[in-house]
């Protein structure tokens, strides 16, 4: 075997690989080059087309909302005009019919109570006449069913009734008078009561001449009505006394109060001396000068108060030879004007 054998045989391989590798050098490489370029994305025109196009829904579609928003905006604004414009019709329309309300509760209410005042015997026009004076007065005293004394110490005297007597300083105490009595107590004590005259201002003892009101309540009439008090008129104030006589009939033919079996009343003569004081007692009023009468100019049923000041009641010792007296109703009316009675 030569030696040189060997290295013709590494240099036959050597040669054979250089040939390899520039076989691969030359045509392996391109293609892997070019394989590899074509799995690459490349920008092409197309591409930035696409790209366009995928970019500008983006765009038109921020635009559309946008445009969308600028809608709503609107609506909503549209929507709140609406609603306060509707919020303004409701609450003129309410404004409206609150207005009406207000117009027609009076009208339903004075019909209400004139429905209540006549079922419960009270003076529809004494209510109306009422509702003209406003002032109100605070009733601080009872003195008795018909007597009361309101704040500032003035006392008052309701026109048109008589209720029996409590505090009389020569008489007892008369059937129901304390009933009369504790029944004004409740009505008005403590209460402010709305005063209406008649024509007179006074009586000849300086005592207010009024029918009294407390809320709808005619109190006049309601204690002549529920058996408290006799109707008894005087003249020139008889503006409700056919009222007062029809709520009299009532409670006599109802045996309310007084005229019930409690109290011993002739129903006649009670009806019949109510009308005669209606009738013909005007003459007998005096003023507070106390002016004195003849014996022929008034009748002989007075109590006559001489000049001295004494109280003379008919039947008694002095009563035919009084002929200068002041007349009065009765005895309290007497000694309330500052009268005494006789010793004897």
């Amino acid at each position: 075997m030569n030696f040189l054998d060997p290295l013709k045989k590494y240099i036959s391989n050597s040669f054979l690989r250089i040939l390899i590798y520039a076989f691969i050098a030359i045509f392996a490489i391109p293609l892997f080059v070019i394989n590899i370029n074509k799995q690459l994305p490349t920008e092409t025109a197309n591409d930035r087309v696409l790209e366009q196009k995928s970019e500008s829904p983006t765009a038109t579609s921020l635009e559309q909302n946008n445009v969308q928003d600028q809608k709503n905006n609107s609506n909503n604004e549209t929507k709140q005009v609406q609603n306060e414009s509707q919020n303004l019709v409701q609450n003129s329309t309410k404004f409206q019919d609150n207005n009406t309300n207000n117009a027609t509760k009076p009208v339903q209410t004075e019909t209400q109570n004139s429905i209540l005042n006549k079922s419960q015997g009270f003076s529809e026009e004494g209510t109306k006449n009422s509702s003209k004076n406003s002032e109100l007065f605070l009733v601080t005293k009872v003195i008795d069913g018909d007597t009361i004394e309101i704040e500032g110490g003035k006392r008052v005297r309701y026109i048109g009734i008589d209720t029996p007597e409590t505090v009389h300083p020569s008489k007892p105490v008369e059937c129901y008078g304390k009933e009369a009595s504790i029944k004004n107590l409740d009505l008005v004590l403590n209460k402010k009561v709305k005063l209406v005259k008649d024509v007179s201002e006074t009586d000849k003892y300086g005592r207010l001449l009024r029918y009294v009101y407390v809320g709808d309540i005619f109190v006049n009439d309601y204690l002549v009505k529920e058996g408290y008090a006799k109707a008894s008129t005087y003249p020139p104030d008889v503006k409700f006394n056919e009222q007062f006589l029809t709520s009299q009939k009532y409670a006599i033919d109802s045996d309310k109060g007084l005229w019930g079996s409690a109290c011993d009343i002739s129903t006649t003569s009670q009806t019949t001396t109510t009308q005669v004081i209606t009738q013909n007692l005007a003459p007998k009023t005096s003023s507070n000068t106390e002016n004195e009468s003849n014996s022929s100019d008034s009748s002989e049923d007075v109590v006559k108060k001489s000049s001295t000041g004494i109280c003379h009641a008919p039947g008694t010792t002095y009563y035919s030879r009084t002929k200068k007296f002041t007349p009065y109703d009765s005895i309290k009316d007497c000694l309330d004007s500052g009268g005494r009675l006789p010793k004897r």
